[in-house]
C-alpha cells in the first residue's frame, strides 16, 4: 500500500496548514493543558536581542 501525503513535521507544510489565525488557536487550545483558552496570538522576531549588551542574541521558536 502507497501512501501519499504532506508530513506536518515539516516546517513549510505546518506553515501552510496552519496558516489561518482560528487554525492555529484551535490546536493550540486542543494541545496545550492551559487553565485558560488562548484568545489572540502575535508574532514576534525570532532573533531576540539580549538586554545586557555583550551577550549574545538567541533565536526562539515559541515564546509566552
Amino acid at each position: 500500500m502507497n501512501l501519499n501525503y504532506l508530513d506536518p513535521k515539516i516546517d513549510l507544510v505546518f506553515q501552510r496548514v496552519f496558516a489561518r489565525a482560528d487554525l492555529r488557536k484551535d490546536f493550540l487550545n486542543a494541545v496545550l493543558p492551559l487553565d485558560a483558552p488562548i484568545e489572540s496570538l502575535a508574532y514576534l522576531p525570532a532573533e531576540q536581542a539580549p538586554q545586557v549588551p555583550g551577550m549574545r542574541f538567541s533565536i526562539v521558536d515559541v515564546k509566552y
